[in-house]
């Protein structure tokens, strides 16, 4: 995008400034050399607000002709478009972008040893003849930033689970969500007993979940995922790895793509929430209820994602800081929410609940 000064006036921006420019090149009045290009987001043409970018630029020299009626200074600024998403560590060796995918591959190694995802490499000729290896699967996303035109690269591993045998590699794979029916009551307590309603999101829910060993879930490995060796090597020089190529990784948390890895986060969810005496219903296993004389607290969850209402801050805090014993969590804390498909509207007349925009998509 080019951003362009002429004279005393407000800079220009996109076509504006590449009109302003052909017509001074035909008049032989500019002679146009670009000569460094940056990224920015330029979306008004407030000067003050360009003055910063300009300073961080060469100019683009104009022709020392002296019939110029104002003096120009022009820049030529480079806005990203949106970046596209590589399907393969194929397509990253070919993308423009490579370099920033490798960082972000980097980055991602480096936040999965934080949480104690997995082992040092290990030689896969040292492992029992009956383990079981899954793949690693490497998947890329580009996100929007809250600044126009700017994106963040995302790289994110799991594993493919498919081949993961009931009885054999796990027991159990369920993992209980709340009903809609129990949402429903939920809300239907909350407006007749004026309860305040909170959301709640754990992040990494899987990655911070202990991957729990026992007869019936034995250690399950992946293969080396792309580039973690030289990440390994690079934060951990020391440590002299046993045995020969190729090498493997053990999963030590239930990380995605293991069939029980919601399983495994219920188990620890219901652990930390009995410790309070807040327990999970007979009838929906994914509601969670805490009733005295009172105090009262529901509880309705989808995997990682909570609806509470009570009647007490401190019930919520309790909860609150239960969870984040063993998971960072998000809070929303408000008279608006979105949940699942519901939107909801909480105030001094009752709660609302609405399912339009749901609707209209399964209608598409």
């Amino acid at each position: 995008m080019w951003i362009a000064s002429f004279g005393d006036e407000e800079p220009v921006t996109c076509t504006r400034v590449l009109e302003q420019i052909d017509y001074l090149r035909e008049v032989n009045k500019l002679s146009v050399q670009v000569t460094l290009t940056h990224r920015v987001s330029a979306t008004n043409t407030r000067y003050q607000e360009y003055q910063t970018f300009f300073d961080q630029f060469r100019p683009i020299t104009a022709s020392g002709n002296l019939t110029l009626v104002c003096p120009v200074t022009a820049y030529a600024v480079e806005v990203p478009s949106q970046h596209d998403t590589p399907k393969s560590w194929q397509d990253v060796k070919i993308d423009p972008n490579r370099e920033s995918w490798y960082l972000a591959a980097m980055e991602r190694y480096t936040k999965n040893n934080r949480v104690g995802l997995w082992s040092i490499p290990i030689s896969r000729a040292l492992l029992p003849k009956d383990a079981t290896v899954l793949q690693a699967v490497s998947t890329f996303k580009v996100k929007n930033t809250d600044t126009a035109n700017v994106y963040d690269l995302y790289f994110h591993l799991y594993t493919n689970g498919s081949r993961m045998i009931k009885g054999g590699d796990f027991l159990e794979s369920h993992s209980p969500v709340g009903s809609y029916s129990s949402l429903r009551m939920m809300l239907a307590l909350a407006a007749a007993f004026n309860l305040r309603l909170y959301r709640l999101d754990v992040e990494n829910t899987f990655q911070c979940t202990p991957r729990h060993y026992d007869s019936a879930n034995p250690p399950v490995f992946i293969t080396m995922p792309p580039l973690y060796m030289a990440w390994f090597r690079k934060y951990f020089p020391h440590i002299k790895l046993e045995g020969s190529p190729p090498y493997v990784l053990q999963s030590f948390t239930e990380m995605q793509g293991l069939k029980p890895a919601g399983r495994g986060f219920y188990r620890l969810l219901v652990a930390l929430l009995c410790e309070q005496d807040i327990h999970p219903t007979s009838i929906d296993a994914g509601f969670f209820v805490y009733v005295t004389k009172k105090y009262m607290l529901f509880m309705c969850s989808e995997t990682d994602e909570f609806l509470m209402a009570t009647n007490s801050p401190a019930l919520y805090d309790l909860v609150r800081c239960t969870i984040e014993k063993a998971f960072n969590i998000t809070l929303q804390d408000g008279l608006r929410f979105s949940y699942l498909n519901f939107h909801i509207v909480q105030s001094e007349h009752g709660i609302s609940i609405d399912q339009t925009d749901h609707i209209l998509l399964l209608l598409e």
